[in-house]
C-alpha cells in the first residue's frame, strides 16, 4: 500500500511555525507529529542526563553562556513542555522551576533573571471557539520581562489576537493566577487579569530572591499580604504549597506513546478509530477505571482521572482537557462531558452532592474549579461563573476548506499511517528539517 501526502509537509509545517496573521491552519498533521516527537525525543534525553550538550541539543540557537548560567531545580524532570518552534529566546541568569510547562508553538522569550514558578504553564497556541472551528490553531508568542517573576501554578495564555502577551520587567505574577492581557512593568497580577498595585515606587531596585518581602517595599507588602492572607512576608511565590494527589496506580507513559499499536493496548476499551484520530498526550494518570476514548479527543500531558466506577467518568468525541486538568468521580456519582467540551489548563471537575453534565460546546476557563454541571455552549469560569454563551457570531470567517473537519480528520489519518512507514532515521530527518526552518 503506498501512503501519500496530500501537502508539502515542510511548507505546511513553515507557516503553521512562521505565521503573523494569526490565521487558523489545519493540515499539519504530519509535520507536527514528527517535529513533537522528536523535540520531545531531545526534552527527555536532557531531562536524563541534565548536560549541557544535551541543552544545547534542545536550544541550538540560544548562547552557551546562557544556557550555562539556567537555574533548574534538581528534580527528574527539570524542563517540561511542547518546545516545538526552536524559537525560545533564554537570558542570562534565569529560573524555571520544576513541573514549569511551556507550550512552544509560537516564540517564547525568558529575559534577565526572569522566574518561573513551579507548575507555571506558558502556552502560545490558541483556537477559534466555535464548536465546528476548534480543530484550526492560531499562534502567538509571550515575553516574560527582565525580573519578571511569575508566580507557582500561574497560567499565561495566548487568545490569537496577532500580538504578544507581555509580562512587564519587574512585574510579579501571583500564585494560581490566569493572564491573558499584557502585565505592565513593576505591576503585581492576581486571579484572572487583576491588578493589585502598579507602580515602579512600590518595588526594590534589585530584587534578592522569590519572597515578597524582597521584591516589594513594606507599603507595597502591607497591601498584598491585606488583599491575600495567605501569602506572608516570607511566602516564596515561586513554591506551590498546593497538595498532589499521589494516589494513581495506572499511567500511559511517553514509551507508550512512541506507536499506535501500543496505544490501542493500553486504551483497550477503546475503537481503534477512536485512537488514531485522537491524540493523547502522555503522561496521562489514572486511578480506577480508564475512561474510554472517542473520536477526535485531545488528552494534554498531566491530566488525571479519578474513576472509582466504570462509567463514573464519561468523555465523548471531540473532547479536549488541556495540561494540568484533574477529573475526579466520588462514591457513586458521574462526569459527563458531551461532545465538543473544552476543558482549560490547571481546571478540576471534582463530584460533590450530585452528577455533573458539562453541557455540549462548553469551555471551562483555564483555573477553574467546577462541583456542578454546565449548559450547552457555554463559557464557564471558576465554580459555574457563567462568562457568556457561544453564538453564531462566534465563527470565524475562514475559507470553506478550513472548516472541513473530516478533511482535517482525514489528513491526519493518512499522516499517521505514512509515518509508520517511516524509519526512524526517516522521522529524525524530516523533524530536524522542519524544526531549523
Amino acid at each position: 500500500m503506498t501512503h501519500t501526502l496530500t501537502t508539502d509537509p515542510v511548507k505546511t509545517f513553515q507557516r503553521f511555525m512562521d505565521v503573523s496573521d494569526t490565521l487558523p491552519l489545519f493540515d499539519l498533521s504530519l509535520p507536527f507529529a514528527l517535529a513533537w516527537e522528536y523535540s520531545n525525543k531531545l526534552l527527555n534525553e536532557f531531562n536524563k542526563s541534565k548536560t549541557i550538550a544535551a541543552l544545547q541539543a534542545l536550544l541550538p540557537n540560544v548562547r552557551y553562556e546562557n544556557l550555562k548560567s539556567l537555574n533548574l531545580e534538581n528534580s527528574k524532570i527539570l524542563l517540561d513542555g511542547e518546545w516545538l518552534c526552536r524559537k525560545l529566546e533564554l537570558g542570562k541568569n534565569v529560573t524555571i522551576k520544576n513541573r514549569a510547562k511551556l507550550i512552544a508553538h509560537g516564540k517564547i522569550i525568558l529575559g534577565d533573571s526572569s522566574s518561573l514558578g513551579q507548575g507555571t504553564l506558558l502556552v502560545t497556541v490558541s483556537h477559534p471557539i466555535y464548536p465546528t472551528q476548534r480543530h484550526l490553531i492560531k499562534i502567538d508568542s509571550i515575553k516574560i520581562s527582565p525580573f519578571a517573576l511569575v508566580g507557582a501554578k500561574a497560567t499565561l495564555l495566548c487568545t490569537g489576537k496577532g500580538k504578544a502577551l507581555e509580562v512587564g520587567q519587574h512585574s510579579i505574577v501571583l500564585p494560581g493566577s490566569v493572564i491573558t492581557k499584557d502585565v505592565e512593568e513593576y505591576t503585581v497580577m492576581r486571579g484572572l487579569n487583576k491588578v493589585l498595585l502598579s507602580g515602579k515606587e512600590h518595588f526594590w531596585d534589585a530584587p534578592q530572591s522569590s519572597k515578597l518581602k524582597d521584591r516589594l517595599k513594606p507599603n507595597a507588602l502591607k497591601r498584598i499580604l491585606e488583599s491575600n492572607p495567605q501569602l506572608t512576608e516570607e511566602s516564596d511565590i515561586s513554591v506551590d504549597t498546593t497538595t498532589h494527589e499521589q494516589t494513581y496506580n495506572f499511567r500511559y507513559s511517553e514509551k507508550l506513546s512512541n506507536s499506535t499499536f501500543r496505544r490501542r493496548d493500553f486504551f483497550n476499551n477503546s475503537t481503534e478509530a477512536a485512537i488514531d484520530s485522537s491524540f493523547l498526550v502522555p503522561p496521562l494518570y489514572f486511578h480506577g477505571h480508564i475512561p474510554k476514548i472517542y473520536p477526535k479527543s485531545i488528552l494534554n500531558s498531566n491530566t488525571s482521572f479519578i474513576s472509582p466506577k466504570i462509567n463514573s467518568i464519561h468523555l465523548s468525541s471531540s473532547n479536549l482537557l488541556a495540561p494540568n486538568t484533574l477529573l475526579k468521580a466520588g462514591g457513586d456519582k458521574k462526569i459527563k462531558l458531551e461532545e465538543s467540551v473544552w476543558i482549560g489548563a490547571n481546571s478540576k471537575i471534582i463530584t460533590n452532592d450530585e452528577d455533573i453534565t458539562i453541557g455540549s460546546g462548553s469551555i471551562i476557563a483555564a483555573g477553574s474549579i467546577i462541583n456542578n454541571s454546565v449548559a450547552p455552549m457555554t463559557i464557564v469560569g471558576n465554580q459555574g461563573t457563567v462568562i457568556r454563551k457561544i453564538t453564531e457570531a462566534d465563527k470565524c470567517d475562514l475559507p470553506t476548506e478550513w472548516s472541513d473537519v473530516k478533511k482535517c480528520v482525514q489528513n491526519r489519518q493518512e499522516a499517521l499511517a505514512t509515518k509508520e512507514y517511516m524509519s526512524l532515521q526517516e522521522q529524525e530527518n524530516k523533524a530536524l528539517e522542519l524544526l531549523n526552518l
